[in-house]
C-alpha cells in the first residue's frame, strides 16, 4: 500500500501563467506568503513584477522551489484570485488528491529530497527535471489517503488551537507586565501585590488578579 518510488509520473506540473486582467490584483512572492493578510502588493497587469506570473486554479498545491524554503499552498477559491510567483511549481494530479498532496509535501522527506536536488550558484532551487527524479514514500490508494487527510485534519486543529490559547495568554502576561512597570514607575516601591506561584518557571511568580489557562 505505502511505497517510496518517485512522485513523477503521478503528479502534473501545470503551466499558470497569468492572463491579461484589467484592474489590480494582490501579489504573493515566495516571502510574502508568510501572512496572506498583509503580506501581498497591489498589481496591475502592467507594472507587476517579471515573477508575477502564476494563476493557480482551486485546488492546485504550489510548493516553493528554492532550497530550504518549506512553503506549500494549498489553493482554495479565494486564493485563485491572487496572483504568485513563478518561485512556485503548480501541482496536481489525478492519483493524489489534492489535501494529501499538500500534506504529503509538507513532510521532512520531501524537503529532504527537494532540496538534494536543487543546484544554482548563488540561490540554489530545484527545476523541473530535478524535481521529476524525487523519491518518498506514499500511497496511491484514496481511501488511505482520506483516512491519513482526517487524521492530520484533526491532529493539526487541535495543536492551533493550542496555539491560540499560548498566543493568548502571552497577550494577557504582555499587558500585566506593562501595568507592573507602569503601577511602580508611579507608585515607586510601595506598589506591592499580593503575588502567587504562576506553576511555571520561567514565568515565577505573578499577581493573584491574573488567571493562567
Amino acid at each position: 500500500m505505502f511505497k517510496k518510488a518517485g512522485i513523477y509520473p503521478n503528479i502534473i506540473i501545470e503551466n499558470r501563467k497569468t492572463p491579461i486582467f484589467e484592474g489590480v490584483k494582490k501579489y504573493f512572492s515566495t516571502g510574502g506568503v508568510e501572512s496572506f493578510e498583509d503580506g501581498y502588493e497591489m498589481v496591475t497587469f502592467e507594472n507587476r513584477p517579471t515573477r508575477a506570473n502564476l494563476s493557480p486554479l482551486i485546488n492546485d498545491v504550489l510548493i516553493a522551489k528554492m532550497k530550504g524554503a518549506e512553503k506549500v499552498i494549498l489553493i482554495d477559491e479565494d486564493k485563485t484570485n491572487y496572483i504568485f510567483s513563478t518561485g512556485f511549481f503548480p501541482i496536481t494530479s489525478k492519483e493524489l488528491l489534492p489535501k494529501y498532496l499538500y500534506y504529503l509535501f509538507s513532510n521532512y522527506e520531501f524537503n529532504e529530497e527537494k532540496d538534494s536536488f536543487s543546484v544554482g550558484t548563488t540561490q540554489q532551487a530545484i527545476n523541473i527535471d530535478h524535481f521529476k527524479k524525487i523519491n518518498i514514500t506514499y500511497t496511491q490508494d484514496k481511501k488511505t489517503q482520506k483516512e491519513i487527510i482526517n487524521l492530520l485534519d484533526k491532529k493539526i486543529k487541535g495543536i492551533d488551537d493550542l496555539v491560540k490559547i499560548q498566543i493568548k495568554q502571552i497577550e494577557k502576561l504582555e499587558d500585566y507586565k506593562k501595568a507592573i512597570i507602569s503601577k511602580v514607575i508611579k507608585r515607586g516601591l510601595l506598589a506591592q501585590e499580593n503575588l502567587i506561584d504562576s506553576g511555571i518557571d520561567w514565568i515565577g511568580k505573578i499577581s493573584n488578579k491574573v488567571k493562567m489557562v
